[in-house]
């Protein structure tokens, strides 16, 4: 998945992009240098910053993997038989990856209820598959 199809699903879902960055693909590792970014974009993945926190999504062999456990949103976003939980789902392809993402859209752009428990991390949570169990550093 590319930098400009990452932000535009965010963007497209109604979710402000506040800030993205690539990590190694979570299932299929590779060399932490810019030759992996260059030959393999595909296996890139993506920290995408919202108003409600960091949201990880990539392609998982067959599947768009979204994750967002680093933000207080805690939600199931179908009834799809898909993998999901709360904290995230997988989407067969594109579409289907807007479609979900655009379910928890108020809540990740900050619209929601008044975002009272936000802290000052923009929802900062730890978590497997977090940003912060991948050792990202987050920007206040």
């Amino acid at each position: 998945m590319t930098r400009e199809e990452a932000k535009s699903l965010f963007t497209l879902a109604g979710i402000p992009v506040l800030n993205i960055k690539p990590l190694i693909d979570g299932y299929n590792y590779g060399p932490e240098d810019s030759r992996f970014y260059k030959t393999l974009p595909e296996k890139v993945w993506w920290f995408v910053k919202t108003a409600a926190g960091w949201v990880e999504i990539g392609w998982r062999r067959r599947v768009i993997s979204i994750n967002w456990s680093d933000t207080p949103v805690r939600k199931i976003v179908t009834e799809d038989n898909v993998t999901k939980d709360e904290e995230g789902v997988h989407a067969w392809d594109i579409a289907t990856a807007l479609k979900y993402l655009s379910v928890i859209a108020p809540e990740l752009a900050g619209r929601a209820a008044a975002e009272g428990s936000a802290d000052e991390n923009g929802g900062s949570r730890s978590g497997a598959g977090s940003a912060s169990a991948a050792g990202e550093t987050r920007e206040h």
